[in-house]
């Protein structure tokens, strides 16, 4: 075959796909394919393969399709197709070790059937939902199945297509799901899931198909169990490791641009020497709460909240780990519930800051991040709040200025010339040598005459707030209330005080 028509097959197809159907176990991305070491059956596959391709374009534009039409039809081949291309190419069938839990075995022979269209390539920035070719016998089956096991106290006991899982958990999940579609959006998250944790071999897909049933089984005995959600962040990469293990969490970084998933070419960016870009994992527990629902929803307020701490906590781990002023930016947040369909939330914050982590700034960063997690802090709330504002969200260096100023108020000020008892409790606070705390309050007092301008306005802009200038002071700003709250959180007696208090105990330290 010649190299283009091979290109073809491993961009449509990828090449997950590929060495799946020609078993070939060795394939990696960056192979050359016309150097491959292959049979006849796998050069005739490949052959077949090409060919395929080749039709589904040539129809598409006879029906006079707009754009490329590969990628819809491919998710719409048989999947028996690429089962049995890998038989002639030598695969084995996937063996079984369920044949005495009728659930799992119906799981297993489903997941077996329909993996290659799980592992199709998709070019696009988000993966559509896959589409499984089942018969309403199948749907009957399940349904039958479903009766039969503990996983019926989680339904509503109706008949045929109004046959549902139908119950409320103590984090707000609520499943309105029919029974008879349920074994695909199983199968599908399980898939999902095992992407966003970088597997994507059949075994592992069965292993998280297992953990999903076992799941729902627990919850049908009334028992707390222990399910995931997953968060993408953008600016991150790791420089000699490949994953980072956190409290209730667990970040990885892509493997590469054309890695299984549906967020990854959202997720991904290519730079010089490498690949930035990773999946937080989030643990979360939860129980039956009621057997009943009158809806079915995706991420809850509760699961957002969690969600929310975790990666708040180790965006502000980033910051202070480095001694930063720009971060990382989350972008997607998504459930890993078994009986939710793609549902995610996106948005498109960009990161102000790429992070190159090395192996030995994990400790750092792991301890940042536990004191921003563990701590009741709500006595730092607006702070944190603000600081979060200034440094994370996408505005001007001016609002971002004025988050900053609000951050020092909310942790030095009170009754008085706010002023005087913001920047000298802050430069005591800092400073221990006199010389460097008067040197410092003039700077404070300087720069805090900034917010006036900015939020009162003046016919002739000071000269820091110049377009040229603006960004050094915005960066030094926020510093200072990094620094401030760097040291706050590890003063367990001021840390208590509200701000007016803390003031006061300051301006009377020696």
């Amino acid at each position: 075959m010649l190299q283009r028509d091979l290109e073809i097959l491993r961009h449509y197809l990828g090449v997950d796909l590929l060495r799946y159907t020609i078993n070939y176990p060795n394939l990696q991305e960056g192979d050359n394919l016309e150097k491959l070491d292959l049979n006849n059956h796998q050069e005739i596959v490949l052959e077949r393969l090409s060919s395929l391709i080749r039709k589904i374009r040539l129809d598409y534009i006879d029906n006079k399709g707009i754009g490329d039409g590969v990628e819809h039809q491919l998710h719409r081949i048989n999947p028996t197709l690429f089962v049995n291309f890998r038989k002639l190419c030598g695969g084995e069938d996937y063996k079984s070790k369920w044949e005495n839990d009728a659930v799992m075995q119906f799981l297993f022979l489903a997941a077996r059937k329909n993996y290659p269209i799980l592992l199709i390539n998709n070019q696009s920035a988000f993966k559509q939902q896959p589409i499984f070719s089942d018969s309403q016998a199948s749907y009957e089956e399940f349904i039958r199945i479903v009766k039969d096991d503990i996983l019926n106290n989680l339904t509503n006991g109706k008949e045929g297509f109004d046959y549902r899982f139908q119950f409320t958990t103590q984090c707000g999940f609520k499943s309105l799901k029919q029974v008879s579609s349920a074994y695909n959006t199983i199968i599908i998250r399980s898939f999902m899931n095992c992407c966003n944790e970088m597997f994507y071999d059949f075994d592992s897909l069965m292993t998280e198909i297992e953990k999903s049933i076992s799941l729902l089984r627990d919850l049908a005995r009334k028992k707390e169990v222990e399910f995931k959600s997953y968060v993408c962040l953008r600016g991150i990469s790791f420089l000699n490791f490949k994953e980072l293990n956190l409290r209730n969490a667990q970040l990885k970084q892509l493997p590469s641009l054309s890695a299984l998933g549906i967020h990854t070419k959202s997720v991904g960016v290519k730079h010089t020497t490498h690949i930035s870009g990773g999946i937080l994992k989030v643990i979360h527990n939860t129980r039956i709460e009621a057997l009943d629902s009158d809806v079915s929803n995706g991420l809850t307020n509760d699961q957002h909240d969690h969600q929310n701490k975790i990666v708040d906590a180790f965006k502000f781990a980033l910051i202070f780990a480095y001694n930063e002023t720009d971060g990382i930016s989350a972008c997607i947040f998504e459930s890993g519930f078994p009986l939710l369909d793609l549902e995610y939330i996106s948005n498109r914050d960009r990161p102000k800051k790429y992070y190159r982590v090395k192996s030995e700034d994990i400790p750092k960063i792991i301890e940042w991040f536990d004191l921003f997690y563990n701590n009741d802090i709500k006595s730092l709330e607006i702070t944190l709040k603000r600081l979060e504002s200034a440094i994370f969200a996408n505005k001007t260096p001016e609002d971002s200025i004025v988050d900053a100023f609000i951050a020092w108020e909310s942790m030095f000020s009170g009754r008085g010339d706010t002023t005087i008892k913001v920047t000298g409790s802050i430069a005591k606070f800092l400073k221990n040598d006199f010389t460097e705390r008067e040197n410092l309050y003039k700077e404070l007092k300087k720069l805090y005459n900034l917010r006036s301008e900015i939020v009162h306005g003046k016919p002739k802009k000071s000269k820091e707030l110049e377009k040229e200038n603006i960004r050094f002071v915005r960066k030094r700003i926020i510093s200072i209330g990094i620094e401030c709250l760097s040291k706050l959180l590890k003063d367990e007696d001021l840390l208590k005080l509200d701000p007016e208090k803390r003031v006061n105990k300051v301006l009377l330290m020696n």
